[in-house]
């Protein structure tokens, strides 16, 4: 009737047999396996590192090959840049909503004891 499994899980450390990397291993691990891991885990050693090769790289190809991905990166700058600018206008509308919620849930005590505190 019932479905059981038998899995064991060995609650020691791995045999600490050599390194294979030596002294190479920290410099390995500054360059990431994945960039968006490295982003996402906020490793930001790593993701400086793939920046700077990545730039280097991109300076030693020639630059009719590099124009298309380098006007695609601006276009993608510019969106964000009108994103933000958008995000900007209706900051002041949400600040006005939170502070009302907020005062809704509270009351007005703790507004007039940071009024008293400025």
């Amino acid at each position: 009737g019932s479905v059981s499994t038998d899995l064991a899980f060995p609650f020691q450390p791995p045999p600490a047999n050599g390194d294979a990397n030596g002294e190479h291993s920290i410099l390995l691990d500054l360059v990431p396996n994945n960039v968006f891991n490295a982003l996402a885990s906020g490793q930001t050693i790593q993701v400086l590192l793939f920046c700077l090769l990545f730039g280097l790289a991109m300076g030693k190809i020639p630059q009719p090959s590099s124009m298309s991905l380098s006007q695609a990166l601006n276009a993608v700058y510019r969106a964000c840049t009108v994103l933000t600018n958008w995000f900007a206008w209706g900051l002041p509308f949400a600040t006005f909503i939170l502070i009302a919620d907020q005062t809704a849930s509270t009351g007005t005590r703790p507004l007039t004891l940071m009024g008293g505190y400025l």
